[in-house]
């Protein structure tokens, strides 16, 4: 394997498959994990009345809430390039986005809308939902998706970072959400005896591990893939200088 490494991708589809693909290009040997899958919410509909604009924290919220949220309002709020991209592709004018949930309330606030329509999923961090109610702006939570735990897939992934897998020197754990950081508790001190490398997307994700494991964890720049992978090549270039010194 790639400088005695392998990367475990634990994020659900679609982004996983973009995630293997990523990891493929860089010539690095990849396990394809998920620790949860997506499912759509049956029958969702809007909230009716008037509404000021929507709020996107996420690209599955788009993907599975946007034909619902048109009829609401075209005026959208989101968490991060990927998902304003996403809104925008389905029609709608995004006022304002920013990289986190923390960065986009003052944005979303000093817009000064009445009533917001935030469709979202779960489990969800609370931010959204806190920031506004502080600032008495009201708002509806539409949930179009839920993240289902795989069952087992915790289990699985320690197994590999144990070796069970094939024969490697490290484990790198790729943690896109902190709900994949929760999903992992059950098996925190089997993967701190396998001492893998936890990459987080963020200080969330890493604020939710085990404090077992947070000495294992490292932490993306900001919270986006690119950013995530850009923390992997260290990694992978740091592996590669402390085999050098080994085989000198």
């Amino acid at each position: 394997m790639a400088h005695g490494a392998v990367v475990i991708v634990t994020r659900p589809e679609p982004g996983a498959s973009r995630t293997m693909a990523a990891l493929a290009q860089r010539g690095l040997d990849a396990l394809c994990l998920p620790l949860t899958l997506i499912k759509p919410c049956d029958g969702v509909a809007a909230p009716s009345g008037d509404f000021d604009g929507v709020v996107f924290t996420s690209q599955n919220a788009v993907r599975h809430g946007a034909h619902v949220a048109a009829k609401a309002s075209y005026r959208a709020f989101c968490v991060g390039e990927r998902t304003a991209g996403a809104a925008r592709a389905r029609g709608f004018h995004v006022d304002a986005a920013a990289e986190n949930a923390r960065s986009l309330l003052p944005l979303i606030i000093a817009a000064a809308p009445r009533r917001l329509l935030y469709v979202t999923g779960a489990p969800r961090r609370p931010d959204i939902e806190h920031g506004l109610a502080r600032a008495a702006i009201g708002l509806d939570v539409l949930e179009v998706y839920r993240a289902i735990p795989v069952e087992g897939a915790a289990e699985r992934i320690a197994a590999a970072a144990g070796g069970e897998s094939g024969c490697h020197n490290r484990a790198i754990l790729l943690l896109h959400a902190p709900s994949a950081a929760d999903l992992l508790a059950p098996v925190a001190s089997d993967l701190a005896a396998a001492h893998p490398v936890l990459l987080c997307l963020s200080d969330a994700v890493a604020a939710a591990l085990d404090p077992g494991l947070s000495a294992l964890a490292g932490v993306a720049d900001r919270p986006d893939e690119a950013a995530l992978l850009a923390l992997l090549d260290d990694e992978m270039r740091r592996l590669q200088v402390a085999g050098a010194s080994e085989g000198a």
